[in-house]
């Protein structure tokens, strides 16, 4: 088996035992109360800082690559809060972590089946976290509800330990294109991260959303002015940013 073929069947494998965490008991249009309700229960040996932590607040929790001094190293996430619901907070990365495409073939595709959400639940999630922080994040169930500017419609459900934005959360959580607007890091950069160098958005750059875009074959963005692009990218697009987002444990030990 040649070495193409051969990472096209490790994806598929991987894509199958993400498959296997649907699940049809759930029925909400977001992430919610009865969705973190199921994860785990949190021991006092899971030590945390995060006591008081706000929505705004940025915050440190794992690593992942950038480059100081011209090396590779790994160094905090920073992360802003998007959202507390009891004692867990919503999180998304501050900054554009990395490049990759939101599926590697031009093909027709959906966040469930997609290579941006193999790499997000088990590469980035072993590079990020070490085992005391997976403890804290929560596996939840993303709802995905489709297009609806464009009447792309598919409903269905996952179960993510990470997972991007969709269209909706991007609108709920964002009150200006302003906000959303994102740098990558050097890392992100060196990978090929696309940089505008437009005078309203120059240095900026463009991440995916979860979302599919005006066909099934492209997904949604934010631009690098902030807007959110419904229309999207076609999915093997590269040069595109990936800012990761996670629900994790804040409460008092």
């Amino acid at each position: 088996m040649n070495k193409t073929l051969k990472t096209i069947f490790i994806y598929f494998v991987l894509i199958l035992l993400l498959s296997l965490n649907y699940s049809s008991n759930y029925a909400n249009s977001d992430i919610t109360n009865s969705s973190l309700s199921e994860a785990s229960k949190i021991s006092g040996s899971e030590k945390n800082n995060f006591d008081g932590v706000k929505i705004g607040d940025i915050i440190e929790f794992g690593k992942f690559y950038d480059i100081v001094d011209e090396e590779i190293v790994k160094v905090p996430i920073k992360w802003q809060v998007l959202e507390q619901l009891n004692d867990f907070s919503l999180l998304i990365s501050k900054d554009i972590l990395k490049t990759m495409p939101y599926n590697y073939s031009w093909s027709p595709t959906n966040w469930e089946v997609s290579n941006i959400r193999v790499w997000l639940n088990y590469d980035f999630y072993d590079i990020a976290f070490n085992y005391d922080e997976k403890k804290l994040i929560q596996k939840v169930t993303t709802a995905n509800t489709g297009n609806p500017a464009y009447k792309v419609k598919k409903e269905f459900l996952t179960k993510d330990n990470v997972f991007l934005l969709s269209i909706e959360e991007a609108k709920k959580y964002y009150n200006t294109s302003r906000d959303l607007m994102a740098k990558g890091t050097e890392y992100a950069k060196k990978e090929g991260l696309w940089i505008s160098k437009y005078q309203t958005s120059d240095g900026y750059s463009v991440w995916w959303l979860r979302s599919p875009g005006k066909t099934w074959s492209s997904a949604a963005i934010i631009h690098a002015a902030g807007d959110i692009g419904l229309g999207g990218d076609g999915v093997a697009t590269r040069g595109n940013g990936i800012r990761p987002c996670i629900w994790i444990y804040t409460g008092k030990e």
